[in-house]
């Protein structure tokens, strides 16, 4: 099976997703979901430490690791996963960790053949900064909301237009920060859940007729509009 890394934002879970990751899963994904040990919404407010979101991307690394380690032989996971085949996603703060988990100099993971970043934006890490000119290409879907009062929408299309592409940028019309991924219903979940399935199936299958249905399903009138950078 291919393998998808999800990143959940600051007062955020994987349960938080259930819906979104359990389409992936029923599309034939293993899905590696974990909760960050001071950004989840378990964590008491007094506890909550948004700084931490520099050692995120080493949390995520551990959490791939982990799960590949029972994909070796005698594992209970043995040969069921393409290490070949995984991509990477995040909303919000789980977004500012998929960032430099592929653009930056501090934790850049090349085991990754595709991400999915939903309102995100960078943050500064150390040493070093973006590299998204020298970086190779790199397929992202990338989902940014107009109403988005979390992130500004033009700020997430000003870093989104920088990246090294091929670039698929949707734009959720009156779409704000979390809803349109996490639990409960949105008007946008239907189109969520089919279009990241495209884009996983295009980039991670390598399923020529997804990229087609990607184009069709990532573009409903009156709700979203697709812009695709080459």
């Amino acid at each position: 099976f291919p393998l998808v890394v999800h990143a959940h934002g600051f007062d955020g879970s994987a349960a938080k997703f259930s819906a979104l990751l359990g389409a992936w899963a029923a599309a034939g994904y293993a899905v590696v979901a974990p909760n960050f040990p001071l950004t989840n919404d378990g964590v008491a407010e007094v506890d909550k430490d948004l700084g931490d979101y520099v050692n995120q991307p080493a949390d995520v690394r551990f959490a791939l690791d982990s799960v590949l380690e029972m994909n070796e032989t005698g594992g209970e996971l043995e040969g069921l996963i393409s290490t070949d085949h995984m991509g990477i996603s995040g909303l919000s703060l789980g977004g500012a960790t998929t960032y430099p988990s592929l653009f930056h100099p501090c934790c850049a993971d090349d085991r990754y053949r595709s991400a999915i970043l939903m309102s995100a934006l960078e943050l500064p890490f150390e040493p070093g900064e973006y590299d998204y000119a020298g970086a190779r290409p790199f397929p992202v879907l990338a989902f940014a909301g107009t109403s988005d009062d979390a992130i500004p929408y033009e700020l997430q299309q000003s870093i989104i237009a920088g990246l090294p592409g091929p670039t698929w940028s949707v734009t959720l019309i009156e779409g704000e920060h979390a809803t349109p991924f996490e639990n409960p219903d949105s008007p946008f979940d239907e189109m969520v859940v089919a279009s990241t399935i495209d884009f996983w199936d295009m980039t991670l299958r390598e399923d020529p007729s997804a990229g087609r249905e990607l184009e069709a399903d990532a573009a409903i009138p009156g709700l979203s509009t697709l812009e695709i950078r080459p």
